[in-house]
């Protein structure tokens, strides 16, 4: 045989291999990939239906809160990534080439698999419902044979579809999650034992993070022990094992089910009808901490880990109470008022900072009102009262009160904005408070007080002494301890007045130096200390009380400092010293000319260099040679009488009575220096 037969014989038999396949596969040229379905968009299907193999058909649809599972005629949550998965194939499905009707015979589509179908899958899509027949896999490579609802022509498609709703079994298409809500959709919870309720609470409906207990008390439940411990055990129980479909009254009995162990009700926030209940039963048998549960109505059976539940279910439901006194949490608050024996304290945030608004105004340690804050924040009762006799715990008629407001939309509008702010910048209409905590009589025989939650007079509390501090403490907890303004002692001082006993030693300068031959250095000194003078601690109001002080006519020491302000005009500082204690003295300060309203200790190490400076042996004449420069003096041995005139030099503490305590040490006599 020649080339040229050779040549025509391989072309004749490639023509009629193509022949055979054309009649095999049909006479259409595989098509550019497009989608099954025209048109489809998976948030709009409402339902699927499928069966691999003619095994019983699966249903799933779409409810308000996700999807559902069909199980013996009843409806049990679905998995939602499963149920995605199964949407996203039918998104992604292609057609890889069409066999036309004509050319897909009986035979054909029995070899297929289409004729009967060995699977399908159907969906409803706004309202319409499509079906794809899936058989064989087809002659290309990650194909199956397919023919569509209501058409005649076979096609080849991906064989992703059949592989993915080939795996989903319906257990492994239901979800573990049994009650699928969400801690912030629930309204509330009743649990019950076999033997009655246990506990019952409903969600506060003015404030989403609060619960109320009706039983066994009446009050509201710690947040933390309510959602932390509580809601959120009740909500891991997930399904380790579907037990039993279909389960009949013995099957509940066997599983410790009828009665149930343990019975939660749960209620739907904004909808109280709408119930969801769990019923917990038996341990299982040779495990470690799994147990039977189910949901109520619903013939199904599970078994899960319990977790802490039993545990908590079994403790006492008292320790869920909400200790916390006012309850504020880390709310934002905007002012507040502290009321007790008829005076007020009103704190308003004003631009972001603290200012005191009654008694009076000024600016505050922002630092010192935070810290009062954080311990507020964190007051916890020592004990509750139930059903309080109000009069009898001296909550009839409140003896003061702890109220907080949050803040205003806007501060510009109101309030001070600093201590010179005139009377038309008095506090605004507030809002509703966040909490009002009424203070009543103290309890007999201890340390703590009656109080009560305004709105709440089902349950009164015993306020410790953390409590009683922080009211008492007031405003003179937050006041600024420097005295004067910042950077004061750096000014120009005109001149210094030192007053005891009627008696005074007043210095001026002279072109802004201090006379000749004083001390000048120990002048600047006491000036410095005395312009950034802080006080300890504040004590409450001077008026009518300085004799208790002893800041009446018996004070120890007066001093005033005139400081040259921009314009050259002397504005008028001062202390007055009054009596000694552990930690300082009593003192009170004068600014601009006139006495501050309070109280206030000054800690003992200012104080005392100052009087011995400015008080020594407490005589004008002392004074002035105490502030003299130091002479420069021989030894003893070769001066005689070296030793009084040492004795002019060398100062006391200035306090009559207090050398030894506040002194270098006691005045030399004169005798002991010879």
């Amino acid at each position: 045989m020649n080339v040229k037969t050779t040549v025509i014989l391989l072309v004749l038999l490639g023509l009629l291999a193509a022949g055979v396949f054309l009649i095999e596969d049909g006479n259409d040229v595989p098509e550019v990939s497009r989608n099954l379905f025209e048109g489809f968009l998976l948030t709009d299907v409402s339902e699927m239906t499928w069966s691999v193999g003619g095994t019983p058909p699966v249903t799933v649809q779409r409810v308000d809160d996700g999807w559902v599972v069909l199980v013996s005629g009843m409806t049990v949550p679905a998995s939602e990534i499963a149920v995605q998965d199964v949407l996203g194939e039918l998104d992604r499905i292609r057609v890889e080439k069409k066999i036309p009707a004509r050319e897909a015979t009986a035979t054909r589509r029995q070899q297929y698999l289409l004729t009967p179908p060995a699977h399908f899958i159907s969906f409803v899509m706004r309202g319409e419902t499509q079906k794809v027949f899936m058989g064989a896999p087809g002659q290309m490579r990650d194909t199956v044979y397919a023919q569509k609802d209501g058409s005649d022509d076979v096609l080849l498609i991906d064989d992703g579809l059949l592989d993915t709703i080939g795996e989903l079994e319906t257990k492994a298409l239901r979800s573990t999650e049994i009650l699928t809500w969400s801690i912030y959709d629930i309204g509330g919870i009743k649990i019950s034992g076999r033997d009655g309720v246990i506990f019952e609470a409903v969600r506060d409906p003015a404030e989403n993070t609060l619960w109320q207990a009706k039983v066994p008390f009446t009050g509201y439940v710690d947040p933390r022990a309510m959602e932390s411990d509580l809601l959120s055990s009740a909500l891991k129980l997930e399904v380790t094992e579907f037990v039993k479909d279909g389960a009949e009254e013995a099957d509940l009995a066997r599983f410790g089910l009828a009665p149930a162990r343990y019975t939660l009700e749960f209620s739907k926030k904004g909808n109280p009808d709408e119930l969801r209940t769990l019923l917990l039963g038996a341990e299982v048998p040779g495990s470690v901490g799994f147990l039977y549960f189910m949901e109520a109505g619903k013939p199904f059976v599970y078994s899960g880990r319990r977790g802490d539940l039993l545990n908590l279910l079994a403790g006492d439901p008292a320790d869920w109470r909400d200790r916390n006194l006012t309850r504020l949490g880390w709310r934002a608050v905007g002012a507040f008022r502290i009321r007790q024996g008829g005076e007020d304290c009103e704190i308003e945030r004003v631009h972001g900072e603290w200012h005191l608004v009654k008694p009076e105004r000024m600016a505050l340690d922002q630092a010192e009102v935070e810290e009062w804050f954080t311990r507020v924040r964190d007051l916890a009762a020592e004990a509750f009262i139930d059903q309080p006799d109000l009069a009898a715990l001296g909550l009839a008629e409140p003896a003061g009160e702890l109220t907080f407001w949050p803040p205003v939309e806007s501060e510009d509008d109101h309030g001070p904005l600093d201590e010179d702010a005139g009377e038309e910048q008095a506090p605004g209409e507030r809002p509703e408070p966040l909490v009002r905590i009424l203070i009543g009589a103290p309890v007999p025989e201890k340390d703590t007080v009656y109080v009560m939650r305004d709105g709440d007079g089902s349950t009164a509390y015993e306020a410790g002494p953390d409590f009683v501090e922080l009211v008492e403490r007031s405003y003179y907890a937050f006041k600024k301890r420097l005295l004067f303004e910042d950077g004061l002692a750096d000014q120009r001082v005109h001149r210094i007045v030192r007053s005891f006993g009627g008696k005074d030693v007043d210095l001026a300068t002279v072109d802004g130096r201090w006379p000749v031959g004083t001390n000048s250095a120990a002048l600047n000194g006491v000036v410095s200390k005395l312009l950034s003078l802080t006080a300890v601690r504040w004590v409450g109001p001077a008026e009518g009380r300085l004799a208790d002080y002893g800041l009446d006519e018996n004070l120890k020491l007066s001093i005033r400092i005139y400081v040259l302000n921009e314009g050259g005009d002397p504005k008028e500082y001062g202390v007055d010293l009054g009596d000694r204690m552990e930690d300082g003295f009593y003192a009170r300060a004068w600014r601009d000319g006139e006495f501050m309203p309070d109280v206030f200790i000054v800690e003992k190490r200012m104080a005392e260099p100052v009087v011995q400076i400015l008080s020594p042996g407490g005589e004008p004449e002392s004074v002035e040679k105490g502030l003299q420069v130091p002479l420069v003096k021989p030894a003893k041995d070769e001066q005689p009488g070296a030793g009084e005139a040492e004795d002019e030099l060398e100062t006391g503490s200035g306090v009559p009575g207090d050398e030894e305590e506040m002194g270098d040490g006691e005045p030399d006599d004169g005798e002991e220096g010879d």
